[in-house]
């Protein structure tokens, strides 16, 4: 039976999930789930990647994920191979950690982003672990109730300006009301499907093209946004005009311009010299050094840390209106 397609673009949020063996005693897997928190932290920062809700639950994993480039493959071999590595290593063993290749669900965030963070967070009480979600540690949930620490890599606003422009009183209150009928039946389908959605959703997606090739030979063309696509948006955020964006910083569109910079090699993908070329006035080195800049702000700013994830969400959007039009991507590879 060939394996369900993949299913990427700019944009697209995923539920995903993936097993370790097992073989694993569960007393090691739970040894090593800071570890597996610290290797998705990596993946988020490195490939691009936002986490809304994960839980770790007996020797699985479920993950919420939104990719801003359409790199989901890139993304989970990262994940799964570096936390396979350093769990070795730490062990002394060889071979697989986890049971085989992962799951991901393509989900419609305006019907379904809400239901799915539900189903995550309420896992370890539906399995019996616990009789409150909120007393389960590995697990968002807790963040989202503002109940200890909140990783800088864990992002809530999404979800959170969802349950503020409905009428339940609040995130609390709509988990608690339990989990959907409908996302039940369709987890517990004996083939899972590869997409959960609206009608209209699921109809973007039809007929996708048969394999013409072994799937570890199919690549997947991503349709990344072109640098004037982004300087515009940025230009938007900052009220500045979008020339100034290209010309030296000290213009006065500095920040814009570092922001813009940013956007075009974690979003676009381009190389250094390719940035340096597009903004002009500007070596490899002081790319490098608007990198570095924008990141630290982004570490150390909450306020600065929100601007960005909506440029982020802005650009993404106009990049998905554009090749949503024409085809999704799709692939078969692991």
């Amino acid at each position: 039976m060939p394996r369900p397609v993949r299913i990427e673009y700019p944009g697209a949020w995923y539920h995903v999930i993936n097993r370790g063996l097992a073989s694993q005693p569960d007393y090691l897997v739970k040894r090593y789930r800071p570890l597996f928190l610290e290797v998705l932290a990596e993946m988020t920062e490195i490939c691009q990647v936002q986490c809304h809700a994960y839980c770790l639950v007996g020797n699985e994993y479920h993950l919420l994920l939104r990719t801003t480039t359409g790199n989901l493959s890139t993304s989970m071999k990262y994940l799964n191979a570096v936390y396979t590595q350093r769990f070795n290593r730490r062990e002394s063993r060889e071979g697989p950690f986890f049971k085989g290749r992962y799951k991901a669900v393509v989900i419609d965030p305006i019907d379904y982003l809400l239901p799915v963070s539900r189903y995550i967070h309420r896992m370890p009480t539906e399995k019996g672990h616990v009789q409150q979600p909120q007393r389960y540690r590995w697990s968002s949930y807790r963040c989202y109730l503002g109940i200890g620490h909140v990783p800088h890599w864990l992002t809530m606003t999404d979800i959170l300006d969802k349950i503020s422009r409905s009428t339940v009183p609040s995130y609390q209150h709509y988990v608690d009301e339990g989990v959907d009928p409908d996302v039940t039946r369709f987890y517990h389908r004996q083939r899972q499907a590869p997409i959960l959605g609206s009608l209209q959703f699921r109809q973007m997606f039809r007929d996708p093209p048969a394999p013409r090739s072994p799937p570890s030979e199919q690549a997947l063309v991503c349709l990344a946004p072109s640098m004037i696509e982004i300087v515009r948006v940025c230009a938007a955020h900052f009220g500045t005009p979008a020339p100034l964006l290209l010309k030296d910083g000290r213009a006065g569109a500095g920040q814009a311009r570092s922001v813009a910079i940013a956007m075009c090699r974690s979003l676009g993908g381009y190389s250094l010299k390719e940035i340096s070329e597009f903004f002009r006035d500007i070596s490899p080195i002081g790319v490098s050094s608007a990198l570095t800049r924008v990141k630290t702000l982004r570490r150390e700013r909450p306020e600065y840390h929100r601007l960005l994830h909506q440029i982020e969400n802005d650009i993404t959007a106009r990049t998905s209106r554009r090749i949503m039009g024409a085809v999704p991507q799709w692939q078969n590879n692991k």
